[in-house]
């Protein structure tokens, strides 16, 4: 299956209903997989953390001395897991679009050893709009930091000759900043989400390039940022639902434990044997609610995707999940 490429609009347009359902109906008709799925890729990121707390531990400096040489192997350790973190998503999320798509369902796509030329092509285009947008963005707030001393000192002159300076104008010039920034985020969501039809494309090994994915969500970048902004705050809430609980059990857990009450310092109770044998656990079943929080995102991105550049319709997807 192809999409049209040569189209520069739009080939369907995107329905908010819609697209609020198919976020979380793939994920609940297969549930069992998407939990399969998150399983080795939670346990890769589970043995980087235990690697990187070593080496943290390792890498401390312990003297003044020592600073300037540790300091930059530091920072090349944290970068190379930082890289190592950023292949397994992408390799959870290439398993996941490729599942949606194609009904591709082998759990061992997901193990780390398996990477293959999609995962780093995925890395690199995360990377190459992450560091354009990151340059993008910061110009732009150059530019509007720069405007608003020109206006203030510009406004305070003309108040100091006019002999009417006011402090409120100054007051309502920073409550202006606020939503302006606002404004500037969400624009700047919008278009990153307008250039974001590469990756499930690059998931799918389909040449596909940052123009055409600006070209089939013309007109389209502000029904995709509100979706998108609506399923962020449901998620968020239920995430912050079920991390109060998860916090609550293990604060229980852990501070009725015999070695943590009998600890005399800090660094003895999360060291001791039982902080350990609660923070493995937990550490893993929150790194799986993570990508399973992850998985109404990438579902309404497919949808986003397929809806937009005319690669699979709807009742397709829903029909093969039914």
């Amino acid at each position: 299956m192809t999409f049209e490429q040569t189209s520069h609009h739009p080939v369907e347009k995107i329905r908010f209903g819609e697209a609020m359902n198919m976020a979380f109906a793939p994920l609940f008709s297969n549930f069992k997989t998407a939990v399969k799925f998150t399983l080795l890729p939670a346990i890769s990121l589970l043995i980087i953390m235990g690697i990187s707390t070593y080496l943290i531990s390792v890498l401390a400096p312990d003297s003044t001395s020592l600073e300037t040489e540790i300091f930059p192997l530091f920072f090349v350790v944290q970068l190379f897991f930082l890289l190592v973190t950023s292949l397994i998503f992408f390799q959870f999320y290439a398993a996941w679009v490729r599942f949606t798509f194609l009904d591709e369902d082998a759990i061992s796509e997901t193990l780390f050893l398996k990477l293959s030329k999609r995962h780093f092509l995925l890395a690199g285009k995360g990377l190459l709009l992450g560091i354009g947008s990151y340059i993008a963005f910061i110009v732009v707030i150059a530019l509007f930091v720069i405007a608003g001393f020109i206006l203030f000192f510009g406004m305070e002159s003309f108040s100091l000759e006019a002999e009417s300076y006011s402090p409120s104008m100054i007051g309502g010039m920073i409550f202006l900043i606020f939503p302006i920034m606002l404004i500037l985020m969400a624009i700047f969501s919008a278009i990153v989400l307008k250039l974001s039809y590469v990756f499930p494309a690059t998931a799918l090994d389909q040449p596909y390039s940052f123009s055409m994915s600006w070209a089939h969500t013309r007109k389209q970048g502000l029904h995709i940022f509100l979706a998108f902004f609506v399923l962020y705050f449901i998620m968020s809430f239920a995430a912050g639902f079920i991390i109060s609980i998860v916090i609550g059990v293990f604060s229980i857990a852990l501070f009725s434990s015999s070695d943590v009450l009998q600890a005399s310092d800090p660094a003895t109770m999360l060291t001791s044997t039982s902080t350990l044998f609660l923070v493995i656990p937990l550490y893993f079943g929150v790194t799986i609610l993570s990508l399973l929080a992850m998985i109404p995102f990438i579902n309404m991105h497919n949808y986003c995707f397929a809806t937009n550049t005319g690669w699979q319709s709807t009742e397709e997807i829903t029909e093969r999940f039914a």
